[in-house]
């Protein structure tokens, strides 16, 4: 396996493969939000001999790096490429924040996450941040 960058101009190609080959579940939709053309936004995907296994959109501020969406179709792939950005974070210095559903705080929990302080309006949505690792 192994991790890329996505370019803008292969965004709709890419969520139409998903769309068409990928079996629909929560985890398709997460993906395919991942895939939104946004020019503030990176997407980065996990693929494998097979295909796509997972994709992630981010950005990268100066004193944070939001995940915004993720997304994967196999167990373990979308802790390959949470891995990747965090290790990304670690080198820039700084801590990753992210939205999380309900159903994945667990997920974010297991990887050092913490709800933040401040959280928004939304019940369904909590705020959560890894603090940046000291070197």
């Amino acid at each position: 396996m192994k991790v890329v960058e996505i370019t803008n101009s292969d965004l709709d190609a890419i969520k139409q493969y998903i769309r068409h080959w990928i079996p629909a579940s929560d985890n398709t939709e997460m993906m395919c939000a991942a895939l939104r053309v946004d020019t503030n936004l990176s997407v980065r995907a996990l693929v494998d001999n097979r295909g796509l296994a997972a994709v992630a959109s981010y950005t990268v501020f100066k004193d944070r790096l939001h995940i915004f969406s993720l997304g994967s179709i196999e167990r373990g792939c979308g802790t390959l490429l949470m891995e990747n950005l965090e290790h990304m974070a670690d080198v820039f210095k700084i801590p990753v924040t992210l939205l999380a559903t309900k159903k994945s705080v667990g997920f974010y929990e297991k990887r050092g996450y913490k709800p933040s302080t401040k959280q928004g309006a939304s019940k369904s949505v909590i705020r959560m941040r890894r603090p940046r690792k000291r070197t």
